[in-house]
């Protein structure tokens, strides 16, 4: 037991087990886009690594791990998951959701959540009429 924790303190690649929701999400995401998918691991500062999931489908999922040991092991774990990585062949076949463009971009596209949002709004379309500060009526 010692040498299996000092294994996974060392980022072992055969020493991280794959979490309970992980398996699960991902299970979920093959059985919805194809039954199979190209996973990229990317990684995403102290918070760990993001695993992208590509489906075959072309539509994106992802799941944040631990470390790059851990998404090892969620690709080891399924058989229907290819390492992948951003390549033009990859990148050509993935497709984002509806909705997700406008999701990710925020107040850019007219979101009024906030008052921060809403500030942002009457910027950005000030920036697409062309006008200035002083065109704005009062």
């Amino acid at each position: 037991m010692g040498n299996q924790r000092a294994a996974a303190d060392q980022g072992h690649p055969n020493s991280a087990a794959v979490p309970r929701a992980v398996s699960a999400a991902i299970g979920r995401f093959l059985e919805r886009h194809g039954g199979s998918a190209n996973a990229v691991i990317e990684p995403v500062g102290r918070v760990g690594v993001r695993l992208t999931l590509v489906g075959s489908d072309g539509v994106l999922g992802d799941q944040v791990l631990a470390n790059t040991a851990a998404a090892q092991a969620v690709i080891d774990a399924f058989p229907q998951l290819e390492l992948a990585a951003w390549d033009r062949t990859l990148t050509s076949t993935a497709t984002t959701r509806k909705g997700h463009n406008r999701k990710m971009a925020g107040w850019l596209t007219g979101c009024a959540r906030s008052v921060r949002h809403v500030i942002g709004c009457r910027v950005t379309r000030r920036i697409k009429l062309g006008e200035s500060k002083s065109d704005r009526r009062h």
